[in-house]
């Protein structure tokens, strides 16, 4: 069902550079088709959604999630992809040196978030949230106004990744 691996291939800035650029070209999904494509649900349980309510899977509405038919996690992994966003690889991200300068330990932990680096002036964090509008704000408050695109990738992952950060402090 799924192409894709479950752990996204991404781990250095130069490999989300180009697929971001790869992104670009494919072409827009909904959410049908992410869910699809990342293996949560098959066909026929599509078409029975379908059937059942044809705007359910036509909204960003959290109601597969409050009927249980997808975790959280999977819900904003398939919104991301809706999105059109890159899925990274948060435990092995090689993160650039001045990464965690520009967005210290205690504000990333506090947002679940983990800043990967630059690109072309911007400045990238992996969320497991990426399509939050709410954590989108919060940050750039946090972060004085600064524009940061997101990547996803999975909570757990980065949770693992800032405790093996701080560890190294």
């Amino acid at each position: 069902m799924s192409t894709d691996s479950d752990t996204p291939q991404v781990r250095d800035l130069l490999e989300l550079q180009q697929a971001l650029m790869a992104q670009r070209r494919r072409p827009v999904l909904d959410l049908q088709h992410a869910l699809l494509e990342l293996g949560l649900m098959d066909e026929d349980a599509i078409r029975a959604l379908e059937a059942e309510d044809p705007q359910l899977l036509h909204s960003r509405s959290r109601r597969l999630v409050e009927r249980v038919l997808v975790s959280d996690q999977d819900w904003h992994r398939a919104m991301a992809r809706v999105a059109g966003l890159v899925e990274v690889d948060a435990l092995n991200f090689q993160i650039e040196r001045h990464a965690l300068e520009m967005m210290p330990l205690p504000l990333a932990r506090q947002y679940g978030v983990l800043p990967l680096g630059m690109i072309d002036e911007l400045f990238f964090v992996a969320s497991g949230k990426p399509t939050s509008e709410d954590l989108h704000h919060q940050l750039q408050v946090a972060m004085g106004g600064r524009s940061m695109p997101m990547v996803w990738a999975s909570e757990d992952a980065i949770s693992r990744r800032l405790d093996l950060l701080g560890a190294h402090d």
